[in-house]
C-alpha cells in the first residue's frame, strides 16, 4: 500500500509485497490509503467486540459492582487507551455515549441505574469509584504530541516530518495564543489544536492562559514586531510574562507603591463598607425568611386546630367519626382512671354505671351524626359515580398537549345522567315534569324486561295523577321511586356499559370465582380488595368489620397518619417526578413505619406531636424510601433538608441509631412484594439481617401490628 508515490516495476518485480493494497495491518493498526477510512477500520470493530465482551461477562454470577468497575478499568480502558494514542483522527462523541450506555448497562446488569454515572466516574475522595472518564482519556492521548512539540529536546522523525520548514517564532509560544496557532500552518494534523482549544473553552483558563504567552511573540502586543528587544530578552530566560514576576524584575516599581498606599487604604475601607452592608441585608433577609416560616408554621398548627375542631362539631366522613370515637375513648379512659383512684365499693360502681350510661349516650350521638352525613352525602355518592361514568377517556401527546376523547358508551352514560338529573328535579312545572317523563319513558322503553316495565308503569301513574289535580307533595314518595329504579337502570351494564368499571360488584358472575376471600368476623364471602394488605398477607377481616372493631374497641384515629402520608406526597412530587415508593405505601405503612420504628417520636427532640412531625430523606442525593427517611418535627426538617452529607452532621452514634432504624424498616418492607422489588440490591440478605437486629429487642408491637390491625393507638 502506498500514498502519493509510484511504485515502479523493477520494485514490484523484486519486492512482491501487495503493492496495491487498500490497508495494512501494523501493530494492531489498520492503516487505510484513504484517510477518512481510519475510523471505521479501526473504531468499529473495536466498539462491536467490546459490546460482545460486556454483553457475554453480564452473565458472570460472582461479579459485584467494583469487580465490574475493576474490568472496565482493567480491560476495556487500555484496548482503547492504546487506540486513543495511535490514531490521531477525530472521534465523534456519539461514540463515548455508546460507550458510556454499554459500561452503564454492564456495572447495572441490565437494570436501571441507582447511582448516576457522573457520580461514580468521579474520585474516590469525593465519594466516586474512580470510574474512567473516556473523553478525558481521550483528549489526554491526543495532547500527547503537543507536549513534545514544546519541549526542544525532544527528538523524533515525526516531529521533523511535520515541521519541516522553518517557523519564525517557537513552538513553546504556539498554545496560549490562538492567532499563532492558526499561523501555523506546517502542522500536518489539526485535531490536535483542535483538542487543546476544545480543553481551554471547557477549563475556562483562557484568562489564565495569557500569561504564559511569549511577550516577544505575543499577536496583541504590537511593539514585540519593530523592537528587537524583546527578542534579546529570551536569553536571559524572559519568555512568558509570568516570567517576569518569576524573575523579581517587577521590583522596580516598588519605589512608587508608597504613593498608592493612601489610595488603596480608602479602597479597601470602601470595599469593607460594601461588605458590611451586603451582610447586613443578608442577615436582614435571613430574618425575615425566618419570620417568614415561624409565621408559616403557626398558620400551619392554628389550620389543623380548626380544621380539627370543625370535624368535632360538623362531621362528613367515616375519619371525622374515628376522630370523635378516639376523644370519646379519650375521655373514657381518663373518667374511669379518677374514678378508679378515688372511689371504692357501692361508689365506684355507682360512677361507673353513671359513666357507662354517659358513654352510651354519646356514642348515641355519634351515630345520628353519622345517619346525618350519609343522607346528606348519598346525592354526592351518586353524582360523582355518575360524573366518573361519563368522563373522556385521557392521554398525554407528544408535544404535553391533554386530548380528551369520547365513545359511545360515555356519549350515552352523558345522556342517562342528565336524563337523571331532570328527573331528580321535583320543584318543575307539571307541563316540564311531563315532559322530562316522557323522555325517559321513550329510553327506557329501548330495552324490554321487568325493571323498564316497572319505571313506564310508575311513570303513567305519575302522569294520570298530576292529571287529576294531585298535590306535589304527595307525589313526592312516587317520584323518588322513579329516581331509584331510574338509578338502579343506569347501574345495569346492559343498559349503560360505561358504569361497569366503576361498580364494586363484577357483572359477569365468572369473575366472582375468582380472587374471594372468607371475612372470619361477618361471615361473608367478599374480594380481596375488601381486606387490609399487611406484610405478611392480608387481614382475615374485611374492612367493614375492621372498622366496626375500631369503633367497638381501640377507637383509633389514623387521620394523623394520613396527613403525614399526604405531606410526604407533595413534597416527593416536588423534589423528583420519578420517585414512586410513597405512592405504594398505605395508611397502615406509615403508621407501622412511625409507631414501631421510630416509636411516635421525632428522632432529634423526641418530640411527640404528630400533627407536627414528618417523614422526610435521610440522604437527599436518594428517593425517599423507608430504609432512606427520619422523623423530623417541621422545624428540624427545615435545617436537615440543608445538610449536605450527614455523615459530617451528625455524631456517629446517631447516625448508627438511624442506620438501626432504616434495617427494621427494611426487614418489614423486603417482606411486600411490590416494595422488595425497589429494594437496594448491595443491602445484606436476610439473614445478616436477623444477626444485626440482635443488638436492640424488638417489642411484641412488631406482630400485634402485622396481624391485628386494630391495636391501641401510640400517642
Amino acid at each position: 500500500m502506498t500514498r502519493h508515490f509510484v511504485v515502479p516495476d523493477e520494485l514490484r518485480r523484486k519486492y512482491k509485497l501487495k503493492w496495491d493494497a487498500e490497508s495494512l495491518k501494523y501493530l494492531g493498526i489498520i492503516l487505510t490509503k484513504d484517510l477518512t477510512k481510519l475510523f471505521n477500520a479501526n473504531y468499529k470493530p473495536l466498539s462491536t467486540k467490546i459490546k460482545a465482551d460486556l454483553h457475554r461477562w453480564n452473565f458472570i454470577p460472582f461479579l459485584n459492582l467494583n469487580s465490574r468497575i475493576n474490568t472496565i478499568k482493567m480491560n476495556i480502558l487500555p484496548r482503547l487507551l492504546y487506540i486513543f494514542r495511535t490514531l490521531p483522527v477525530e472521534v465523534d462523541d456519539s461514540c463515548f455515549k455508546e460507550w458510556d450506555k454499554l459500561i452503564s448497562r454492564f456495572i447495572w446488569q441490565e437494570k436501571r441505574p441507582r447511582i448516576r454515572y457522573n457520580s461514580l466516574q468521579s474520585r474516590k475522595e469525593k465519594g466516586g469509584m474512580a470510574l474512567p472518564f473516556l473523553k478525558k482519556y481521550f483528549s489526554a492521548s491526543q495532547l500527547i504530541p503537543l507536549l513534545h512539540w514544546c519541549n526542544s529536546n525532544y527528538k523524533a522523525k515525526w516531529k521533523e516530518l511535520e515541521f519541516n520548514q522553518k517557523v519564525s517564532f517557537p513552538l513553546q509560544a504556539v498554545i496560549a495564543d490562538k492567532s499563532l496557532l492558526k499561523q501555523l500552518e506546517e502542522c500536518k494534523n489539526p485535531w490536535i489544536n483542535l483538542t487543546w482549544q476544545e480543553i481551554v473553552k471547557s477549563s475556562e483558563i483562557q484568562d489564565m492562559l495569557k500569561l504564559f504567552r511569549w511577550v516577544a511573540y505575543d499577536s496583541d502586543f504590537s511593539p514585540n514586531r519593530t523592537d528587537e528587544t524583546f527578542q534579546s530578552w529570551i536569553k536571559k530566560g524572559l519568555t512568558t510574562y509570568l516570567s517576569f514576576s518569576e524573575k523579581h524584575i517587577l521590583h522596580i516599581y516598588h519605589s512608587s507603591s508608597t504613593q498608592v498606599i493612601c489610595l488603596q487604604s480608602f479602597t479597601r475601607r470602601w470595599l469593607a463598607q460594601q461588605a458590611v452592608d451586603r451582610l447586613k441585608k443578608e442577615r436582614q433577609r435571613r430574618l425575615t425568611w425566618l419570620q417568614m416560616q415561624e409565621r408559616k408554621r403557626r398558620e400551619e398548627k392554628e389550620e389543623q386546630l380548626r380544621d380539627r375542631r370543625q370535624r368535632w362539631t360538623n362531621p362528613e366522613r367515616r375519619e371525622d367519626l374515628n376522630l370523635l370515637y378516639h376523644a370519646l375513648e379519650k375521655w373514657r379512659r381518663e373518667e374511669e382512671q379518677q374514678i378508679n383512684s378515688f372511689l371504692r365499693g357501692a361508689e365506684r360502681k355507682a360512677a361507673l354505671c353513671l359513666l357507662l350510661e354517659q358513654e352510651t349516650e354519646l356514642i348515641a350521638t355519634i351515630g345520628r351524626h353519622h345517619i346525618t352525613f350519609q343522607n346528606n352525602n348519598y346525592d354526592k355518592i351518586i353524582q360523582h359515580l355518575l360524573d366518573k361514568a361519563v368522563a373522556p377517556h385521557q392521554w398525554r401527546a407528544a408535544d404535553g398537549r391533554l386530548i380528551e376523547m369520547d365513545n359511545l358508551h360515555t356519549i350515552r352514560a352523558r345522556e342517562l345522567r342528565d336524563l337523571y338529573s331532570n328527573i331528580s328535579l321535583f320543584t318543575v312545572s307539571q307541563e316540564q315534569r311531563s315532559h322530562i317523563l316522557m323522555t325517559l319513558k321513550h329510553t327506557v322503553n329501548e330495552h324490554k324486561c321487568l325493571l323498564t316495565r316497572d319505571i313506564v308503569d310508575l311513570i303513567d301513574r305519575e302522569v294520570d295523577l298530576m292529571k287529576r289535580g294531585v298535590q306535589t307533595r304527595n307525589l313526592e314518595g312516587l317520584r323518588k321511586r322513579i329516581c331509584t329504579l331510574f338509578l338502579q337502570y343506569i347501574k345495569t351494564q346492559a343498559f349503560n356499559p360505561a358504569v361497569s368499571k366503576l361498580l364494586k360488584v363484577p357483572q359477569n358472575p365468572s369473575e366472582l370465582n375468582k380472587d374471594v376471600l372468607l371475612c372470619r368476623s361477618c361471615q361473608r364471602y367478599l374480594r380481596s380488595t375488601n381486606f387490609i394488605a399487611f406484610a405478611k398477607g392480608l387481614s382475615t377481616r374485611c374492612k367493614d368489620c375492621t372498622r366496626l372493631d375500631n369503633i367497638a374497641r381501640p377507637r383509633n384515629d389514623f387521620s394523623c397518619y394520613q396527613s403525614i402520608l399526604r405531606r410526604l406526597i407533595v413534597a416527593e412530587q416536588q423534589l423528583s417526578k420519578e420517585s414512586k415508593i410513597p405512592f405504594l405505601l398505605k395508611v397502615e405503612d406509615i403508621r407501622y413505619l412511625i409507631e414501631v420504628v421510630w416509636l411516635s417520636q421525632s428522632a432529634l427532640n423526641a418530640s411527640s406531636d404528630l400533627y407536627n412531625l414528618m417523614l422526610v430523606r435521610w440522604e437527599h442525593q436518594k428517593d425517599w424510601s423507608p430504609w432512606n427517611c427520619i422523623l423530623l418535627s417541621k422545624e428540624e426538617a427545615s435545617a436537615h433538608f440543608e445538610v449536605e452529607d450527614v455523615n459530617k452532621a451528625y455524631e456517629m452514634t446517631f447516625i448508627h441509631k438511624v442506620k438501626h432504624k432504616h434495617r427494621l424498616a427494611q426487614r418489614y418492607f423486603s417482606q411486600i412484594s411490590i416494595m422488595a422489588e425497589y429494594l437496594d440490591s448491595a443491602a445484606p440478605p436476610a439473614a445478616a439481617l436477623s444477626n444485626q437486629l440482635l443488638s436492640k429487642p424488638i417489642t411484641m408491637a412488631t406482630h400485634r401490628l402485622a396481624t391485628d390491625p386494630s391495636p391501641d393507638s401510640a400517642h
